[in-house]
């Protein structure tokens, strides 16, 4: 039996356009009447079209499902598909844990200073090199103690940090680094640090690498890998404000 190109569309619910491309793709390509031009789909038609649907219902790209119907490499096909989505399910995941996060801090803090959303989001997305970094110019103990908390810590430690940068980004308008209310924002800030890695022994051991000229030089690259939420005058402000923390720590303040 022989179907027109609008019974088949009818019986198949694929509409008109999408079976004049798919004959465009060569994926699908009726016989046509010799007489007309019109094209005659046949039961064999059907079948093919469902191959096509089937494929595209597993995520294959229509030039993709065109190799697959001309050639026997299914399996290595679905293998290969299933890898890509299961890397894809968790670029979304990632994706998702990211979005739930930044809406938790606006619910914490009501506003949130946009470069540290920014800045919060390039380390999610760049977690491995980030690690790999530090693993190659710090230590790997360094990068083990950051990078292996559990999520549910890691995302209450990111959003306390978020919180204490947001409050050091408004303190750095009006008031000194020596301010008592910025030095108890610098001490938290260094309780966190504390909650994952000891922050004496990581000021040792960037020292240590300093004098010995194994200090990393700044580069653009860097600069990409870990977005500072802070201008300039907010780093400095926040610089001159820790250095202040360390020098009243050490007197005993």
């Amino acid at each position: 039996m022989e179907y027109s190109i609008g019974e088949f569309s009818k019986i198949t619910g694929v509409t008109i356009r999408a079976l004049h491309f798919y004959d465009q793709k060569g994926l699908l390509t009726p016989e046509k009447d010799p007489d007309t031009g019109h094209r005659k789909y046949k039961y064999e038609d059907l079948v093919q079209l469902q191959k096509i649907t089937t494929f595209k219902f597993l995520g294959f790209s229509l030039e993709e499902i065109k190799q697959l119907i001309t050639q026997d490499d299914f399996y290595d096909s679905l293998k290969k598909q299933r890898d890509l989505m299961q890397k894809k399910k968790e670029e979304i995941d990632t994706a998702l844990n990211t979005i739930e996060h930044i809406i938790s801090l606006y619910e914490e803090f009501g506003t949130v200073d946009e470069d540290i959303i920014i800045s919060g989001i390039n380390d999610v997305r760049m977690r491995k090199e980030q690690k790999q970094w530090i693993e190659e110019n710090i230590s790997e103990q360094v990068a083990h103690q950051l990078y292996s908390l559990h999520p549910e810590q890691e995302n209450e430690l990111a959003k306390q940090f978020a919180g204490i940068g947001n409050r050091l980004k408004t303190l750095s308008i009006d008031k000194e680094p020596s301010d008592p209310e910025v030095q108890v924002v610098i001490e938290e800030m260094v309780s966190l640090v504390n909650q994952v890695i000891d922050i004496d022994v990581l000021l040792e051991e960037l020292n240590e690498r300093k004098a010995n000229g194994l200090e990393p030089e700044p580069s653009i690259k860097d600069e990409l890998l870990f977005k500072n939420p802070f201008s300039e005058v907010e780093e400095e402000f926040a610089a001159e404000a820790f250095q202040i923390y360390l020098s009243n720590r050490k007197r005993g303040e």
